[in-house]
């Protein structure tokens, strides 16, 4: 028998389970509050470049997750990234070998979200301020008074925090919920004035304030002027979390011109993200949250490790106990 499901956030995880639900017969209804499905795997567009600040690249060792990557479609928009990989430890670059292969969404890591989210009802610039149940089902209520609804059973895939929120007066799910760490992690994006480009084309680093490094140019279908990703790592970024971004920039641009020994110079254009939900400090170790009496879930990468292949198998997982409890 079909059932209507809501799934609040358009991330990885809530679009896979979206799909899974769909593709089982049945309706699926998801609102997220950003602008364009993907959640943090997402691209930058300034001045005809692009920049993936969110996830660098996609690998895949599951065979569930390349069975529904197959089947889906989602798969059509992934190549791989033929570049040159290095590790960064002790101040010195070591080679690296792309294996499992690195892919990439092509023209960008968004796609992957926007592929997903073909032929599924996604609502998007929708804040989600509080849920209700009543004998008819659950409703969602955003922030400006509007209603979603009535749904036979929610899938929350938010931030553990958030999603707690959302549940503690609902289902003790909450509870397990809030104690779950997330990372903080800045992105900066920058498109030097010259032909400058790192030593390598993706950087893996063990480093006091850097953890990624990439030439964006070189990944496939990306324009070939120099772009460049650098990401601090979560225990540097929380000491800065609420630092001047200018101070931010300036400290992330003296650390990539000390590790890698080029010259940056000034930059034709720079921009700056901090996500504060970047990655589980400690993941649960379990792929979902099900509460059958309440008829709701919780998902996430935050579940099983903090990756696109991770959310893929926590939302897969979601759909289907979900399914199973009801029926």
């Amino acid at each position: 028998m079909s059932k209507h499901f809501g799934v609040i956030g358009a991330g990885i995880a809530g679009l896979t389970a979206a799909r899974r639900l769909r593709n089982q017969g049945h309706s699926v209804l998801v609102l997220d509050k950003g602008r364009r499905p993907g959640g943090r795997t997402s691209t930058r567009s300034m001045d005809g470049l692009s920049f993936d600040h969110g996830p660098p690249f996609f690998t895949i060792t599951d065979p569930m997750v390349r069975a529904f990557g197959e089947t889906s479609g989602v798969f059509s928009c992934l190549e791989a990234w033929q570049g040159r990989f290095a590790r960064l430890e002790a101040g010195r670059l070591v080679p690296e070998l792309p294996d499992p292969p690195r892919l990439v969404g092509v023209p960008g890591m968004g796609t992957i979200g926007q592929r997903l989210a073909q032929e599924i009802d996604v609502r998007v610039s929708v804040h989600v301020n509080r849920l209700e149940r009543s004998a008819g089902g659950w409703t969602i209520i955003d922030r400006d008074g509007s209603s979603y609804g009535p749904f036979d059973a929610l899938i929350v895939t938010a931030p553990p925090a958030q999603a707690a929120a959302l549940l503690r007066e609902h289902s003790e799910l909450a509870a397990t919920l809030e104690p779950i760490p997330m990372a903080v992690c800045f992105s900066w994006m920058i498109a030097p004035e010259s032909r400058t480009a790192l030593p390598f084309d993706g950087i893996r680093c063990d480093h006091p304030v850097l953890r990624w490094a990439s030439n964006e140019q070189s990944k496939p279908g990306r324009p070939d002027s120099p772009a460049l990703v650098v990401q601090a790592n979560h225990t540097w970024s929380e000491a800065h979390r609420d630092s001047d971004p200018s101070e931010v920039v300036r400290l992330l641009r003296l650390a990539v011109e000390e590790s890698f020994a080029i010259r940056l110079g000034p930059p034709r254009l720079e921009s700056l993200h901090r996500w504060l939900f970047a990655q589980p400090v400690e993941p649960l170790g379990t792929p979902c949250l099900i509460d059958p009496d309440a008829c709701l879930a919780a998902c996430g990468d935050w579940a099983l490790r903090g990756s696109i292949e991770g959310a893929i198998q926590s939302g897969f997982a979601c759909a289907q106990t979900l399914m199973e409890a009801l029926a």
